[in-house]
């Protein structure tokens, strides 16, 4: 198991597509949309990074229930123009656990829920449920191949009460 850091993540606004349902789904049809904006050319510049925001955990929450936001960050000033097929979403930032993934992309759902249930809680921590986890995608999954996909896994945490 790699080692990760905590770190503060800055509050920042995203232009963000809502996908609901069982993340295998929706994660794809949200990241095409993401990409298809981005590609059309209505967004200012291509990002260096993209953002995941996963708000349910699947082990408590019924999977059509299942709450995913795709997106890249946007100024703050920034609000979708009429017709734009991504809205203005709000990243509140906070105190993360925040680990390194080398591999395909596929494979985050297994690495948070190995972060989740063994590192975290050897910190003396626990994951912030008010606050959902967030993949900081690095590499374009159109252009590198699975296993030179990088992103960064960061598990909203708390400290566990009493401590």
């Amino acid at each position: 198991m790699q080692k990760g850091k905590v770190v503060y993540l800055k509050p920042t606004w995203l232009a963000g597509v809502h996908g609901y349902g069982p993340y295998d789904e929706t994660v794809p049809v949200a990241w095409r949309k993401i990409f298809d904006w981005l590609d059309s050319g209505m967004h200012f510049e291509m990002p260096e990074q993209g953002f995941g925001l996963t708000y349910d955990d699947p082990r408590a929450v019924a999977t059509d229930r299942l709450r995913y936001v795709a997106g890249v960050e946007v100024p703050s000033s920034w609000r979708p123009p009429e017709g734009c097929p991504v809205s203005r979403v709000p990243f509140q930032g906070g105190s993360y656990a925040v680990v390194p993934h080398h591999g395909p992309y596929t494979a985050v759902g297994e690495v948070i829920s190995n972060y989740r249930n063994e590192w975290v809680p050897r910190l003396g921590l626990c994951l912030d449920a008010t606050r959902p986890l967030l993949t900081i995608y690095r590499s374009d999954s159109r252009v590198a191949k699975p296993e030179d996909q990088v992103a960064d896994i960061c598990l909203p945490i708390a400290a566990l009460a009493g401590e």
